[in-house]
């Protein structure tokens, strides 16, 4: 796998993606973006949009990242990357702690002191953001967001495009649904269906 890089959207999230990036060994070939980004604390290379690319100019030995935290527009730019059949990856920061018996998909961003313990699952597009923990036997479905110091105790499902606030705790052997969101530091002790929103100690449906 190439270790050369392209990120697609730079700004917030996109710079715990660049440094977790560095920090894995890779090569940062520069960001595309709808503009030029405003700030560019990276020094990077505007290499335009997913439309108006050039790879030529670039050469094909590069591999495409999202770096955007929001879990619609991540699926959005995911979706794009696979439609032209660009080459994708993980990104693992140095200081992450991964399980050898932890499985994953594509795309997916393991931030700063983040751990992923043994037998857990995670799928295409989501991130596991700095210090969140995934303990064992966890499964996460697509394009979540495990957001800063959030804790998944065992044995937990996360249904797709779902958003774990930060600091929040989910008690073992729960099932949270598809596009739920858990409000920053949320005790959860029940289950949580479809499309709804959490949040308090002990978590109560508040939408």
């Amino acid at each position: 796998m190439s270790n050369n890089l392209i990120i697609v959207g730079y700004s917030g999230h996109a710079y715990v993606v660049i440094d977790s990036a560095i920090s894995a060994g890779f090569h940062l070939k520069g960001y595309l973006n709808p503009e030029i980004a405003i700030r560019n604390p990276y020094y990077l290379d505007y290499l335009g949009t997913e439309a108006n690319i050039d790879l030529t100019s670039i050469g094909d030995d590069v591999c495409f990242f999202s770096a955007i935290g929001s879990n619609i527009i991540r699926k959005r730019v995911i979706e794009v990357v696979e439609r032209n059949s660009w080459r994708t990856t993980n990104i693992f920061h140095s200081k992450s702690i991964v399980s050898p018996k932890a499985e994953f998909e594509s795309s997916i961003l393991i931030a700063q002191g983040a751990i992923v313990n043994s037998l857990a699952l995670v799928r295409k597009g989501t991130i596991i953001n700095s210090g969140a923990i995934v303990e064992h036997n966890c499964e996460i479905d697509q394009f979540c967001h495990i957001a800063p110091g959030a804790v998944l105790t065992g044995n937990i499902k996360i249904g797709s495009n779902s958003f774990v606030g930060a600091g929040a705790v989910i008690r073992q052997n729960l099932i949270i649904g598809n596009n739920v969101i858990v409000g920053a530091g949320a005790v959860v002790i029940h289950n949580i269906p479809n499309d709804q929103t959490w949040a308090g100690n002990p978590a109560k449906r508040i939408k």
